[in-house]
């Protein structure tokens, strides 16, 4: 696998921690804080790696616009709904900060794995 591979895998696996937590949010349940941390580390440290893809050279030109909406997503998280809507989160919200990292996934996806 490459680097942008790995990088796709972990984002992935950080978009599904999102969707639990935005379900956990429309039917109003309770969850562990630490299921919101994980899912921004795991978002961080995708975002990280998808960066480090393209600057050794193994990521296309294109790439481009999937870390940008993917940045767009994690800034949105981390100022939003870290620190101004810290108790009650607005489900519209998370539902704009799923559409910006699933947005950047798809843009990603034929890059890492098409011809």
């Amino acid at each position: 696998m490459t680097l942008m591979q790995i990088a796709f895998v972990v984002l992935c696996a950080a978009a599904a921690g999102g969707a639990t937590l935005t379900l956990c949010v429309a039917l109003r349940m309770r969850y562990p804080a630490f299921l919101g941390s994980g899912h921004g580390i795991a978002g961080l440290t995708g975002l990280v790696l998808l960066y480090a893809a393209h600057l050794f050279g193994g990521a296309p030109v294109g790439v481009w616009w999937g870390l940008i909406l993917i940045t767009f997503a994690l800034l949105g998280g981390l100022v939003l709904l870290r620190t101004l809507f810290r108790q009650k989160i607005p489900l519209w919200l998370a539902l704009g900060h799923g559409v910006l990292g699933a947005s950047g996934l798809y843009l990603i996806y034929p890059l890492a794995f098409g011809n």
